[in-house]
């Protein structure tokens, strides 16, 4: 008879009166926030039920500012005054990074969440027990 594992319930976990959510359901939500970028962002985030939306909508927003800071380079040095010019490749790298670095950040987010669920779901007999020893005297 096969036994019920929890772990494989972490989906169901509320941590912080929110669902933890599942791994489709985070790559999904990064998926939407790259194909409509920001009104993607919004509503993803706005609707967010679980962990897993919030820091994949996180997540896509850092991918969107990352790519995007890039190609944003060439429009803005035609659009730019002079004196701006200099500037413009320092804060599109600056851009770039930090949506790096919140994609980075999201992704271990969300890691820790479900780590931190399947903690909370072991079954007990799957936890290291300890017994005292006896002593035959």
């Amino acid at each position: 008879m096969d036994e019920l594992n929890l772990a494989d319930c972490v989906d169901e976990v509320y941590l912080d009166n929110y669902p933890v959510g599942g791994v489709f359901g985070f790559f999904m939500t990064v998926v939407i926030v790259l194909l409509f970028q920001a009104y993607g962002f919004l509503v993803s985030f706005i609707l967010s039920q679980s962990h897993a939306t919030r820091y994949g909508s996180f997540a896509g927003l850092g991918i969107l500012l990352g790519v995007t800071s890039f190609s944003m380079e060439a429009e803005l040095e035609d659009s730019v005054p002079l004196y701006w010019k200099p500037w413009v490749p320092i804060g599109c790298v600056i851009l770039g990074i930090f949506g790096y670095i919140m994609f980075v950040y999201s992704m271990t987010s969300y890691q820790r969440i479900r780590k931190l669920a399947e903690s909370v779901t072991i079954a007990p007999r799957q936890q290291a027990r300890f017994s005292t020893p006896t002593s035959t005297v």
